[in-house]
């Protein structure tokens, strides 16, 4: 009997060791792997991640030098350093790795927190000096407009009544006269929106001096720039489809490339711009629309071997025209298309040609005055 009972307390005894000797080993494996985390390989993630931070940012610091020079030898203004997005970011700095995707962003050259920022690459990119700024899809520019399912229909605080804009023409002085359409913006629900269209007579008689859009831009509606007295610079969407009439009616825009992407041009798109030089129709534009550039000063226009018609009065009064080329696939002309451009003194029609000089008397030209030539 007492032999049973002292075997009873030894298998006990080695129960108890055994779960202690468990125990133990649980709670060593805990501190052993908590201490990995929060030490030894938390601090080599740490280190990594500063290394590559400031890597970044010498690339960066390098850009910005170029850049530099290139505005100060006028060779143009150099690379756009914004970004948020993975693909963006790498295309300014391919080093940049998959993994700090939305953690970090780029604003005008400098690395800064990104929308998706957290801990621990919060605190360590503040440790760095590196801290949040507005998105860039949600920037200052983008707090000033009114932006609706993707749609920009002006500036917010644009009280005009419909009388003073369209008809009394009193302008709109935004506080930042040059105008950045932002990529994306959030929602009131809270949601990443892209922008992709500019609406009809969005900003109609606005002072703004320039435009910069993204190319989620696909549609510009009519007149939306209508009269705007002092826009003389603007930089497509490459992915623009839709250009509405009258988009830059009156403007002063100088200089001016359609993407090859448009397929609809509205009418008298650049009637009555005075200041109008240059403008580069991409291939792939397949007419040039009526009244496109009427009572403007164009001087110079490329026309692409895609286009096959030209509208109506296309090129009615324009006083500064001395030149034109048109290429061979243009296959139809409207009536009038030169008609009163008194410095008008060659059309060189391209090699293919179906047309002839008997045909350019219906284009509102005096051919003993206007050389028509066929290649």
């Amino acid at each position: 009997m007492r032999n049973l009972r002292n075997n009873k307390v030894s298998g006990i005894s080695l129960v108890a060791l055994i779960v202690t000797i468990i125990v133990l080993i649980i709670l060593t494996a805990t501190v052993i792997v908590t201490f990995m985390e929060g030490g030894i390989i938390e601090k080599a993630k740490e280190a990594v991640f500063k290394s590559d931070i400031r890597t970044y940012q010498e690339i960066l610091a390098v850009k910005n030098a170029e850049n530099m020079i290139n505005l100060a030898t006028g060779n143009g203004e150099g690379e756009e350093l914004n970004a948020n997005k993975l693909e963006e970011i790498q295309s300014i700095i391919p080093e940049f790795k998959e993994e700090y995707a939305g953690i970090i962003a780029i604003n005008n050259g400098e690395i800064v927190l990104g929308a998706e920022s957290k801990t621990p690459y919060s605190t360590w990119l503040e440790e760095l000096g590196i801290l949040a700024v507005e998105p860039i899809w949600d920037n200052s520019y983008a707090s000033l407009l009114d932006i609706r399912e993707g749609v920009v229909y002006g500036y917010k605080d644009d009280n005009r009544t419909d009388e003073d804009k369209y008809y009394n023409f009193i302008p709109y002085t935004p506080l930042k006269t040059e105008l950045i359409i932002p990529e994306e913006y959030i929602d009131d629900e809270g949601n990443i929106v892209k922008v992709t269209e500019i609406a009809s007579q969005a900003f109609w008689c606005v002072n703004i001096t320039s435009v910069k859009m993204p190319d989620s831009i696909k549609k510009i509606g009519g007149a939306a720039f209508r009269e705007s007295p002092d826009l003389s610079n603007i930089t497509l969407s490459k992915n623009l489809e839709y250009l509405g009439g009258e988009a830059f009616y009156g403007t002063k825009i100088t200089n001016i490339t359609i993407p090859g992407t448009v397929t609809y041009l509205g009418n008298k798109l650049f009637d009555c711009c005075s200041s109008i030089d240059t403008v580069i129709l991409e291939e792939g534009i397949t007419y040039i629309s009526e009244h496109m550039f009427s009572y403007s000063d164009v001087k110079n226009i490329i026309i692409p071997s895609s286009t096959t018609s030209i509208c109506d009065s296309a090129f009615s009064f324009c006083s500064s025209l001395e030149s034109i080329t048109i290429p061979g696939t243009v296959t139809s002309i409207g009536n009038d298309i030169f008609a009163n451009c008194p410095n008008l003194k060659t059309i060189t029609l391209g090699e293919g040609s179906g047309f002839t000089e008997d045909d350019a008397t219906s284009w509102g030209i005096d051919t003993t005055v206007v050389s028509v030539i066929n290649l």
